[in-house]
């Protein structure tokens, strides 16, 4: 399994962002808001997130949207674990569809932005581990934060 250890800040060509989201694709906080506005924390409401019309992109990401996507400056991919922003723990995360993202894209590297601390979704890291060994072998292009990886072994 490959890890990573660093917050990831930037992104080559052949990296995506994989960030938890919610199924309207509102990606306003958490990895999900990095992915939109390149900054730390819950400033949405700064930036009027709300007004944005679906579609519009943000830096790795675009609003509305779920599975991968392209933004202004680089690729990710908005995997749901919710089902409304601030809805913690309401939907199972289903990595299958992820898993066949990366397998498609050997050549690409993705970064799941999930520490081994539980994030906005409310899902500890034992939880998320079953939930990613229960989508099958972990692709080994799918990086793992190091702090999440014990969980998976």
């Amino acid at each position: 399994m490959n890890t990573y250890t660093d917050l990831i800040t930037e992104l080559k060509d052949d990296e995506v962002f994989v960030f938890g989201a919610n199924l309207d694709g509102f990606h306003g906080a958490g990895a999900a808001g990095y992915a939109t506005f390149g900054e730390r924390g819950n400033v949405w409401r700064d930036h009027r997130y709300g007004k944005w019309p679906n579609g519009t992109k943000g830096r790795w990401n675009v609003k509305g949207q779920l599975g991968p996507q392209i933004g202004r400056e680089g690729k990710s991919y908005a995997l749901p674990t919710v089902v409304r922003a601030g809805m913690r723990r309401s939907l199972q995360p289903d990595f299958t569809p992820l898993y066949r993202c990366c397998n498609r894209n050997p050549n690409w590297k993705f970064y799941f932005a999930q520490t081994s601390q539980s994030g906005l979704n409310g899902w500890t890291a034992v939880e998320l581990a079953t939930f990613m060994k229960r989508a099958g072998p972990i692709p080994a292009n799918l990086y793992i934060h190091q702090s999440l990886a014990p969980y998976l072994e």
